[in-house]
């Protein structure tokens, strides 16, 4: 994670406690990143968001507490470090887990974005290739020309990009199939 990023993630952070009389912990904060930050670098980075006028901290020899100002609310909601334009409060931080299966971490969720229409998308299209297969109502070419236009989605998504053209072909492709009807109803949403 960048020095950019970690700004980001810190001033996140401390806006979502803005309402809060008090001052966040900085150690606890920087504790939850990805990366690992020690003590006299997250010192560093409030020293330096204190110096542009973001935030308040208050330190002591055991702790580095810290709160947004006015100004720090004002930036986070415009502006942030890694993407000049964009709010720090709209950011996704990709956190990584080790030797965790069977993990899952939401990071506030607020916003639909392109991952989750991804996801979602790929969804559909894993229960329509199941529903295909297993239906023997549908001849072979047709099972054959939807998987391949199933394929042929998955790897677009998989690109991050969403293929318009190729989800109305699938949606063609089950026009007429009763037992996919309601899933290639809910593909539409995504053309």
């Amino acid at each position: 994670m960048k020095q950019k990023a970690r700004l980001d993630y810190l001033l996140n952070e401390l806006y979502k406690n803005k309402s809060i009389d008090q001052m966040s912990n900085v150690y606890a904060i920087t504790d939850k990143m990805p990366v690992d930050i020690n003590r006299s670098e997250a010192k560093i980075m409030a020293e330096r968001l204190f110096k542009l006028d973001l935030i308040k901290i208050s330190y002591s020899s055991t702790s580095l507490r810290a709160k947004l100002t006015s100004i720090g609310i004002e930036y986070c909601e415009e502006d942030s470090f890694t993407n000049t334009g964009e709010p720090v409060i709209n950011h996704n931080y990709n956190l990584t887990i080790s030797n965790s299966p069977n993990s899952n971490i939401v990071n506030q969720s607020k916003n639909i974005n392109i991952n989750s229409k991804i996801e979602n998308i790929n969804s559909i299209i894993d229960e329509i290739s199941n529903k295909v297969s297993k239906d023997s109502k549908i001849g072979l070419e047709q099972k054959k020309n939807i998987e391949e236009c199933a394929k042929e989605i998955k790897l677009n998504l998989y690109n991050n990009n969403i293929p318009k053209f190729g989800i109305l072909s699938m949606i063609n492709l089950l026009s007429d199939i009763a037992s996919v009807s309601s899933l290639a109803l809910s593909l539409s949403e995504y053309v």
